[in-house]
Order: structure tokens, then sequence, then C-alpha cells
């Protein structure tokens, strides 16, 4: 069980009758996507080992030899060489949609934990984090854990917006995709403009791991918003607990 999964199991049993329950379902919800990431970053791991592999296989065949033809084995490697970049392609872009998806349950989450407020929205994290964040804040009058806001605010760049702008709604017709990876064989994907003008740049996503762990940073901050303000919550506590 991942650390979400297993604070779901030990705070719903602060809640009284069915709101332990709509606690429960309500961050359960973001929780099951949140645990599709490792799935997919080990997927993408695996294919990253066998874009590398192959790379350097062809590399090294093609330095070897004194012919500018490819050989046909060359050819094979080379077209077995796209097929595992597609598939890179496929897991680094479905890992930013589902993490999408996760970022806006736990702001989903947020809203139904604390409740409403006049005139904030926050159905998804890119309204969480377009100040509605500071006037929520004050709303309901809560206490932010260090660092919260610094990452709402990175994941909103680094998740976010490369979801939105190079996947969901890219808007450039000349863009193609190609794959990158460092020393270490971390693979990206790098987005450059066929017959760039002044205007255009090279997008690059980010390494996995880095947005990782930036989640899970995330992840242990929203367990302490709870904590922190859960005399403030809209459910109804146990007895016992309603002054903590």
């Amino acid at each position: 069980m991942s650390a979400l999964s297993d604070f779901v199991v030990t705070e719903r049993e602060l809640y009284a009758e069915k709101d332990k329950n709509l606690f429960a379902f309500s961050l359960g919800q973001a929780t099951s996507y949140y645990d599709f990431i490792p799935i997919i970053v080990g997927r993408h791991q695996e294919e990253s080992q066998k874009t590398v592999s192959n790379y350097t296989k062809l590399m090294e065949s093609l330095s070897a030899q004194k012919s500018r033809s490819m050989t046909e084995e060359q050819i094979r490697i080379f077209e077995g060489g796209y097929r595992v970049s597609t598939q890179v392609h496929l897991e680094i872009e479905s890992f930013y949609l589902f993490a999408k998806i996760f970022l806006d349950m736990i702001a989903l989450f947020l809203l139904n934990y604390f409740g409403q407020a006049r005139g904030i929205k926050l159905n998804s994290h890119d309204k969480l984090t377009k100040s509605y964040y500071e006037e929520y804040r004050l709303a309901k009058s809560l206490v932010f854990p260090e660092r919260f806001v610094e990452s709402l605010m990175f994941l909103k760049e680094h998740v976010c917006d490369y979801r939105d702008k190079q996947i969901s709604h890219l808007p450039n017709p000349r863009t193609i995709k190609g794959t990158v990876f460092n020393v270490s064989g971390q693979t990206r994907i790098a987005a450059t403009q066929l017959y760039p003008n002044a205007f255009d740049t090279q997008v690059e996503s980010s390494e996995l791991p880095v947005i990782v762990d930036a989640i899970d940073q995330y992840v242990q901050q929203v367990i302490d918003v709870v904590r922190l303000n859960r005399a403030r919550t809209r459910y109804s506590l146990k007895e016992n607990d309603a002054i903590h």
C-alpha cells in the first residue's frame, strides 16, 4: 500500500457514521490514480533500458563498418528502436495524463473536505494554483505546511502545463517528437519544430523520477494539511476526536 492509502485507512476511523465513508471515497478516488504512477514508471524504466540498448547496439555496428549503406541487420535494429521509442513515448505521456488527473482529484478532495467557499473554484490543480489557494486558505482559516505552495506551483509547471501544452492541446502542427536520454539512461521526449522560426523552441519532458519525488512530497503535504486542519473539516468527527 502507498502512504496515501495507509493514511485513508487510518484517518477514516476518526469520522462519525457515514462521513467516514465519504472521506474515504473522496480521497480514495485520488489514491487510485496515485497508485497508477509507480506502475507506469516501472514500465517506462523497462522500455528506457531497451531504447538505450538498441541505440548503443546500432551506433557500435555503424561505427565498425566503412560502408555508408545500412545492412539488413542494422535496418532491423533501427526499426526495433522505433518500436521501443514509441513505447517510451506512450509511457511518458501516460504518466503526465494520469498524474494530472491525480492532482485534479486532490484539489477536488480538498474542496470536499473543507467545503465550498464563495466565489472560489477548486475543481482542478490549475484552479488551486491561480491565487485561489490563498483565498481559500483565508476563507477557511487553514494552516498550510511548509513549502506546500511551492509544491503546488512546481507541479503546475512541470505536470499540468506540460500535459496541457505538449500533449492534450499541442498547438503547433509542425511539432516533431523524438527521444533523448542522459548518461543514467533516463529517457525523455524532446519536441522540436519542422521548418523552425524565431519563435520556436525545443521542449523536453522532465525526468520522471524527479516528478515522482515532487508528487510524493506533495502527497505528504496534503496529508499534513488534513492533520493540521482537521477541526475545520465539513465532515463530522467522532466526539473524542472533535477537539483535536
